[in-house]
């Protein structure tokens, strides 16, 4: 067989085992979905085709992105698990085809597909996961939860907000602190237990207060039950942002993550995170499609069984070292996108191996 048309072998039939896998995927994903929101569907009253054309058109390129590089992977081992237990990888080999000009095809399919992974992640993604949010938003979940803690704001140069939790449900926010500087000083502080939003008059009633303002070398205190503030931040800016982060485009997260920077906002890794995956997980691709053709082209004892099984405990750590990675990152110091890289390098490394090991 030609090197050329051997390229086009693989690529072609790579592809193929890839689609396929995608649909097999898709199908146990939607399944499993529709069985747990079933109960929504019906007391909801939502219309079929409001389902399958506003939620589950949305639904499945979201699902595919979250598991393209494992399905991808998981196609290149056993698709070369079978030419190798055909003896056609042997075949190739001893028409004098070296292995690394074998590798060849399945390099420029997955450089390819990693491409078009980059470009899904980063524009198209984003307005197809926006989608599948405000179905879920408008039909089943119409709040989002905020979760975070030690929550910061700056409202504007000189006045700065602080709050311990938010409970978004009730429009709450507890032990609330506002402060206001002039040339580097404190000159004014509020602090209250908690402070609930009044969405009808746009502002918040602080209650069980105490402030404290400061004149040179005067300085007065005062307390009470309640009091009303008008701040420029309402309970909506509360509402979940890492829940909405993947519905950005790449070009608005960047604009996003300056606006939160610039409001000093302590969550900032999260976002960074989310930037990066969008770059590390289509190399990913590339990484996993060489560790799965090492794989499949060394004989092992339980052939095609044993190579998807080792495929499958391979996948499984690096998705949760991925995992390990990228809390680690948004729990502490540790630069995200080291934390975000450091899988695609360490696998990179062991795909480099295993390439180099594989008997020729």
């Amino acid at each position: 067989m030609k090197p050329k048309i051997l390229d086009l072998y693989i690529a072609k039939k790579f592809i193929v085992t890839v689609i396929y896998m995608m649909v097999i995927t898709t199908v146990i994903s939607i399944i499993f979905d529709i069985s747990e929101k079933m109960g929504d569907f019906l007391n909801k009253h939502i219309p079929m085709h409001v389902i399958v054309f506003d939620y589950y058109i949305n639904f499945v390129p979201n699902i595919i992105n979250l598991l393209s590089p494992i399905i991808i992977f998981l196609s290149a081992l056993y698709f070369t698990s079978r030419l190798a237990n055909n003896t056609e990888i042997l075949s190739m080999l001893s028409s004098g085809i070296s292995y690394y000009r074998l590798l060849r095809p399945y390099v420029a399919v997955a450089i390819l597909l990693a491409l078009i992974d980059v470009g899904m992640k980063n524009y198209i993604i984003p307005r197809s996961y926006a989608k599948q949010v405000s179905f879920e938003t408008g039909y089943i979940d119409s709040k989002f939860n905020y979760t975070e803690h030690n929550i910061h704001r700056q409202l504007d140069k000189n006045n700065f907000f602080y709050a311990e939790s938010v409970d978004y449900w009730n429009n709450k926010v507890y032990q609330i602190a506002i402060e206001r500087f002039q040339n580097g000083e404190l000159v004014y502080k509020l602090r209250g237990d908690e402070a609930i939003y009044d969405k009808k008059n746009n502002e918040w009633r602080v209650m069980r207060y105490y402030t404290r303002t400061i004149n040179g070398m005067h300085e007065s205190i005062k307390s009470g039950d309640s009091t009303k503030i008008k701040i420029p931040l309402t309970i909506e800016d509360f509402s979940h942002k890492l829940k909405s982060m993947p519905s950005m485009t790449t070009p608005e997260l960047n604009r996003f993550i300056e606006s939160e920077s610039a409001k000093g906002e302590e969550n900032v890794s999260f976002y960074m995170v989310e930037k990066f995956k969008r770059f590390a997980m289509p190399l990913d691709i590339i990484v996993l499609v060489l560790i799965a053709v090492s794989l499949a082209t060394r004989k092992v004892r339980g052939g095609l069984g044993m190579h998807l099984l080792l495929g499958i405990l391979i996948a499984l750590s690096q998705v949760m070292f991925v995992r390990f990675s990228t809390t680690f990152a948004t729990n502490s110091d540790f630069p995200p996108q080291l934390a975000v890289f450091l899988p695609t390098v360490v696998y990179g490394f062991v795909a480099f191996l295993l390439v180099k090991t594989t008997p020729k």
